[in-house]
């Protein structure tokens, strides 16, 4: 995981840097050879709906805070106590969408005997896992992505690896 913050940082600044730049430049050409796809690009699968979700196992378990989740058309965010706003990154291992209901069913891999929490629009939530941000811009390894962020989407990009729900 050592190799996750610094590639998404990068990737937010480019997405930053699209979003200020000049509406006058022209478009991008495609590469003839296909690439993965990054954060840039907007990567859904109908799996997971509006979930960001990373093909790798969770990692650390810092508190990320508590607070109300939004699930949005495009994106899942939680915003903590503070007023700060989390953008919720999935392991594919530990989670479910829904569509029908519009929920996320998540299941801990680290107690696999526990029962699985179902998270709506509104609810409460305490995350713990990792920030994918980094204070210093480091070469990193590219993120797993199955289902990559929106562009539309923002906070801080917050992988989880615990949750609980009051």
């Amino acid at each position: 995981m050592d190799g996750l913050p610094g590639t998404l940082l990068a990737a937010l600044t480019l997405i930053a840097l699209v979003a200020c730049g000049s509406s006058s430049s022209p478009p991008a050409q495609a590469s003839p050879t296909a690439s993965p796809p990054s954060p840039t690009e907007s990567l859904q699968s109908d799996d997971f709906g509006p979930l960001a979700v990373i093909d790798a196992a969770g990692g650390s378990d810092a508190l990320g805070g508590t607070g109300p989740v939004r699930i949005e058309d495009n994106c899942v965010t939680m915003t903590r106590e503070n007023g700060e706003m989390l953008l919720l990154i999935w392991h594919a291992t530990e989670v479910r969408w829904d569509e029908e209901d519009r929920e996320i069913i998540y299941s801990s891999a680290a107690y696999p005997d526990a029962q699985p929490i179902t998270i709506r629009d509104g609810d409460t939530i305490t995350v713990g896992g990792s920030s994918l941000l980094d204070d210093e811009p480091v070469t990193r390894a590219p993120l797993p992505w199955l289902a990559t962020p929106h562009p539309s989407c923002s906070g801080e990009p917050w992988a989880v690896s615990g949750l609980t729900k009051p």
